[in-house]
């Protein structure tokens, strides 16, 4: 079902009127599998808890947007967030806080530094192949 809800969507994607499409990746800590050590109410989960589950679903949805033909980037959360899955935070009575499954500081921060790179080299890619040396030509 996921693939056939997530090919419906990346063809809507495809035909949205836009001079830059990007689909981002689920990060690794969109599952409680990385908040180990923390008080958790213990009740079952409808979904996998683990880092393979995840990992199949980004690349689920990779093969769906290539083989759709449309012009749509993918921006990796999967990787970028494993080794920092979340932003773990807990209250001196050890209860778990009000962040413990977005990613953290860290991969916010780098995860911005590429979406802002991505905007850059699709809107003044001129400038950027201009300011490239070519170093064939250079040492010539």
């Amino acid at each position: 079902k996921y693939r056939e809800i997530l090919t419906d969507f990346v063809n809507y994607i495809g035909l949205y009127p836009a001079d830059l499409r990007v689909f981002r990746s689920t990060t690794a800590g969109w599952m409680r599998y990385g908040n180990f050590g923390f008080v958790w109410v213990i009740k079952n989960q409808s979904f996998p808890s683990s880092t393979h589950f995840i990992a199949k679903m980004n690349e689920i949805a990779y093969e769906v947007i290539r083989k759709s033909n449309h012009d749509i980037q993918i921006m990796d959360g999967f990787w970028l967030a494993l080794s920092r899955a979340d932003n773990t935070e807990a209250t001196r009575e050890n209860r778990p806080g009000k962040h413990m499954i977005h990613p953290g500081e860290a991969v916010i921060d780098a995860m911005g530094r590429r979406w802002f790179m991505l905007m850059m080299m699709h809107l003044c890619s001129d400038m950027f192949n201009s300011s490239i040396i070519d170093t064939k030509e250079s040492v010539q």
